[in-house]
């Protein structure tokens, strides 16, 4: 939650690592399930490069939570 706290380059490294996760993840993740790791992987990778410019950050933060809801599941299921 960097980016909530204003440190958004601090952010941007984290949605970064989580990105290059997904990746290596989708390599294993199975036929149904690459597809939806590879479009969350390119949404982390949208926003990441325009974190600075966002001046929603509430909304950001929370769509930044709900893609950890999203990975959570799927580990789970």
């Amino acid at each position: 939650y960097e980016f909530k706290n204003g440190q958004a380059k601090d952010a941007e490294t984290a949605l970064k690592v989580a990105s290059d996760a997904l990746k290596d993840y989708e390599k294993t993740a199975g036929e149904n399930r690459a597809e939806d790791v590879k479009k969350l992987h390119q949404e982390i990778d949208d926003l990441s490069g325009q974190l600075e410019h966002q001046k929603d950050r509430e909304g950001v933060t929370k769509k930044i939570a709900s893609w950890w809801d999203r990975v959570a599941k799927w580990l789970k299921s």
